[in-house]
């Protein structure tokens, strides 16, 4: 008998090296079940022979049942990717997905990548390939499953078998959203610049590059700053993928691009503005607004219907006989839940400025955010101020502060005051609790800390501070007025 078999003949374990090999060749067998699964489950997912057709969502009053608008009007026209300049397509493919050529649809990196994110950052970032975002528009719908991703990566490999990468690259062109009601490049091409696909140049492209992840965010009359960034960063990766050259990037200048919106003539009325809203808000919880126009979304928003049309009502009480020219905007706030129970931005429907967003004085909207800073310091809404008017103060660099139609409460409890909107003792309990308190508590209740990279509720430069005599205020003051 062998060494090895006496040991093992000893021990009552029997042979090992052949358990050695199982062992070893465990893993091997299991990849290749695996693999032999996937190939099974990829060839059994079917490629439909026609994409699904777009359908429009409808936004209801929160009673659920009663409709406020449908959103989702096609305006669509293919073209053959002969037409699309070549600078137009590579600005595509670089904006979303630079390796397109050499993937066979789905790019293991970029699900790396997403996985890593999406683990750490907690981010939802998609890995998804030009085919993938294909299939998905074309094929399926917007569910964020895993058995709905599965059979999406499925359908991508057997797309990449079926079509060739031109064939692909034209039906995605052909068939994604790029904001204003456009789906497709063509239809793009007439709502940003007013021409067709074939006469688009470069720069054009990569705006139309740019607004393909956020057709609403990047929307250049939506966010003009946020739209040039965008459109800098496709350019630059052009560039840097070798598909244009630096000398032909400095030469570029931003291109001018349409502000009449698309979107005007598909919801008139207040109820338009309404819907922009509400795509926005989606788009900011990671809802794109190709899903809404195409998915066939059911959004249960916050507006009663019977608050909204008293809103409608009192604003067009509240203009009548007033100058063309003078705007209105009301937004009516559940002080309970935060829930936005009516609005008014305007009248002229979906696209035009929105009077409710406005930059404007927040006047005494204010003083709510100055008691609740006292009530938190220990400051008792039934301690007493002087409520005279008019009153100096310190900081007004001797500009007297008034109540309206100077009512006057000298010992005023502050709920009093509060309830007469009373500014000289909200000035006097601002100046004891510090505007930078205030500032917190308001960011704290949903006011932006910013508006696009500008600090908000702060003093704009150059304008009369605190510690600056009268004299050099009134010097300021004079300097503005030449």
């Amino acid at each position: 008998m062998s060494r090895s078999a006496q040991v093992g003949h000893r021990r009552g374990r029997g042979w090992r090296w052949p358990r050695r090999r199982w062992l070893i060749g465990t893993p091997l067998v299991l990849t290749l079940l695996a693999l032999a699964a996937v190939a099974s489950y990829v060839a059994s997912v079917p490629v439909p022979d026609a994409p699904l057709a777009p359908q429009s969502s409808v936004l209801y009053f929160r009673d659920g049942t009663t409709v406020l608008a449908r959103v989702g009007v096609e305006d669509r026209t293919d073209v053959p990717l002969s037409q699309v300049p070549l600078g137009v397509r590579r600005a595509i493919l670089t904006a979303e997905d630079r390796g397109f050529y050499d993937h066979s649809g789905l790019s293991p990196r970029g699900i790396v990548r997403a996985l890593v994110s999406n683990v750490t950052k907690g981010s939802g970032e998609g890995a998804s390939t030009i085919t993938q975002q294909y299939v998905r528009n074309a094929y399926l719908t917007q569910q964020r499953t895993a058995s709905r991703k599965a059979q999406e990566m499925a359908l991508s490999l057997r797309v990449e078998q079926r079509y060739s990468k031109d064939q692909i690259l034209e039906r995605y062109l052909n068939t994604i959203y790029y904001g204003r009601r456009a789906y497709g490049i063509q239809a793009a091409a007439g709502a940003y610049f007013g021409t067709t696909i074939d006469r688009l140049s470069t720069e054009q492209g990569a705006v139309l590059a740019s607004v393909i992840k956020d057709p609403y965010h990047f929307d250049p009359t939506v966010d003009p700053e946020g739209s040039l960034d965008r459109w800098r960063w496709v350019i630059k990766n052009m560039v840097t993928g070798g598909v244009l050259k630096q000398a032909e990037a400095d030469a570029m200048r931003y291109p001018d691009v349409s502000h009449g919106s698309a979107t005007a003539a598909e919801i008139g009325g207040p109820s338009g503005l309404i819907a922009d809203r509400v795509e926005q808000e989606l788009a900011d919880h990671g809802i794109p607004s190709g899903v809404l126009r195409t998915g066939g979304l059911t959004v249960v928003t916050t507006i009663d219907p019977l608050a909204q049309a008293a809103a409608v009502d009192a604003v067009g009480a509240a203009l009548a006989g007033q100058p063309a020219d003078l705007h209105a905007a009301l937004v009516a706030v559940d002080p309970a839940t935060g829930g936005v129970r009516a609005y008014y931005g305007g009248d002229r429907g979906r696209g035009f400025f929105d009077d409710a967003v406005a930059r404007r004085p927040p006047a005494s909207t204010f003083k709510p955010l100055a008691l609740a800073v006292g009530l938190q310091t220990g400051i008792s809404y039934r301690s007493r101020w002087d409520g005279s008017s008019p009153r100096t103060f310190p900081d007004r660099l001797g500009v007297p502060l008034h109540n309206d139609n100077d009512v006057q409460c000298p010992e005023c409890p502050l709920d009093r005051a509060m309830v007469e909107s009373l500014n000289t003792p909200f000035y006097a309990l601002g100046e004891r609790v510090g505007a930078e308190n205030i500032r917190s508590m308001a960011v704290r209740l949903g006011i932006p800390d910013q508006y696009g990279k500008q600090r908000s509720l702060v003093d704009l430069t150059g304008e009369p501070r605190p510690d600056i005599t009268p004299a050099e205020a009134k010097a300021i003051a004079e300097r503005k007025k030449r």
